[in-house]
């Protein structure tokens, strides 16, 4: 578990603790049917799958319409070697319901609706750029609904006179497609069309009969992106605070929580609050640690005692957007509540993006090192979850050793890991917690012994936690 904790009577407990902290999310979802029905008139519906469970779709060269709006290098991922683009002229993933709400806007109106974020942060976004958004649907309106980790936004072209709505929609099922869908009603709505905008209502639908459509027209251009040398502005969208959770030891021989607040702190830097485990509630005044926030999610923290003093340092992973191309450490002293470093460590790691790695640090072998553990849980060439240990006596600087467990990769918002001695041998074991699976309805805990190449689980159960999608315990909060 994080910190490299070795107490082995209360290893389970930590882990419950650490567990129990998980949160439910409610998973988005209509009670409607819905009908596919072409493209559209979508003009990135032929982009090219790369992974569909994350969403991600895109081109293998520049496509005329980014290029002009110069976001091809926005968003890409790699595939087999192979460097795909997946940003739209409004900066959303092509063929993902932000992109064709951002798209079919344009086309009704001219708007140019940029950097909106996630389908359910559109809401705020809208007011924020002085749109109206309520309850009350109109012909026209963006549809938002805010449930799940991404929420969903669709283009309503019909009000029922029951009040549901009829849409369009992109990447509705997941398979990043068009379609249709009647009698639905959404979180709030976006009120972007113009005020003289007649409203249609549309004779409710049985049940047994498909949804009307109603066909639009699509202009035979793309519609031109805001030129490049006077990009707009895009809304000020409240960010998600990003919050990092760990247990330790307490003073009191119990367990207490830290938090480290990642962004929005008042002090524009990293802050740590702490918690006892029956006083979650009760946090202490925050320590103003000296690493600044970061604007994007770049950096991973963990826990552990480099310096072996008795107290951990806290450990600042850049694995995104650093000077050297490559993955770098920062190691804070705990003793002087973070405020001085005792390390700063280049590793010959590449840098990567951001979902497809959990970072720890444990004395995995026992030798009075720290190690850097990299879980990598998406995007593996073997196509399962794969371990890279760096080794803390060679200040990570050497190849990694490697192993592999017989799990397949899952999307970050589905699974976390933690570390701990669950069978108190004395060695690391990899806890999976799996909270978005088809596996069943209750969160599901598997643990690894990782000094095997290959391991079968040693434990797992099934938690009383409904599943959810979400990061956890590295937690997004609204």
């Amino acid at each position: 578990m994080r910190g490299a904790m070795k107490i082995k009577n209360n290893v389970s407990a930590y882990a419950r603790v650490l567990i129990a902290m998980m949160v439910s999310v409610q998973s988005l979802g209509f009670s409607a049917r819905v009908y596919a029905a072409d493209t559209g008139g979508y003009p990135w519906a032929d982009a090219t799958e790369i992974n569909a469970r994350t969403y991600d779709w895109g081109y293998d060269y520049c496509h005329p319409a980014m290029a002009a709006a110069q976001t091809c290098s926005v968003n890409y991922r790699y595939q087999l070697g192979v460097l795909y683009r997946l940003s739209d002229p409004w900066r959303y993933d092509v063929r993902n319901c932000t992109s064709f709400a951002a798209w079919r806007a344009n086309q009704a109106y001219g708007f140019n609706l940029v950097g909106w974020g996630n389908a359910n942060t559109w809401g705020t976004a809208g007011r924020a750029a002085g749109y109206q958004v309520d309850g009350s649907p109109r012909v026209g309106d963006i549809a938002v609904w805010t449930g799940g980790a991404y929420g969903h936004v669709a283009f309503v072209y019909e009000v029922n006179s029951d009040g549901s709505v009829n849409v369009e929609q992109y990447n509705k099922a997941g398979r990043g497609e068009f379609s249709r869908q009647s009698g639905v009603w959404a979180n709030e709505y976006v009120h972007i069309a113009p005020p003289t905008a007649p409203v249609v209502v549309a004779t409710p639908t049985p049940a047994s009969t498909p949804a009307p459509v109603v066909e639009h027209v699509a202009p035979a251009a793309i519609p031109s992106p805001v030129p490049a040398e006077t990009p707009p502005q895009a809304p000020a969208v409240p960010e998600k605070d990003v919050v990092s959770y760990f247990v330790e030891k307490s003073e009191d021989s119990g367990v207490k929580t830290i938090a480290v607040k990642q962004n929005n702190t008042k002090s524009g830097k990293v802050e740590v609050l702490t918690a006892k485990e029956k006083e979650a509630d009760a946090w202490s005044e925050p320590i103003i640690t000296e690493v600044p926030v970061k604007k994007q999610k770049t950096t991973s923290i963990a826990m552990g005692d480099y310096n072996k003093d008795g107290i951990n340092d806290m450990f600042e992973l850049a694995y995104n957007q650093t000077t050297s191309g490559m993955v770098e450490i920062t190691i804070l002293d705990g003793k002087t509540d973070f405020k001085h470093s005792i390390g700063a460590i280049q590793t010959k790691e590449k840098q990567h993006d951001d979902g497809d790695v959990y970072y720890d640090v444990a004395d995995r072998n026992n030798d009075g090192k720290i190690e850097i553990i990299q879980v990598w849980h998406q995007h593996t060439s073997s196509g399962l979850v794969e371990l890279k240990i760096f080794d803390g006596k060679a200040d990570f600087k050497s190849n990694p050793s490697a192993v592999i467990l017989p799990e397949q990769t899952r999307e970050a918002d589905d699974v976390y890991f933690m570390f701990g001695d669950h069978d108190n041998d004395t060695s690391l074991d990899l806890y999976e917690v799996i909270h978005s699976s088809a596996e069943g309805s209750k969160t599901m805990v598997k643990v690894f012994d990782i000094r095997q190449t290959l391991a079968t689980p040693i434990s797992k159960w099934t938690t009383e936690s409904d599943t959810y999608k979400g990061r956890g315990p590295n937690l997004a909060r609204k």
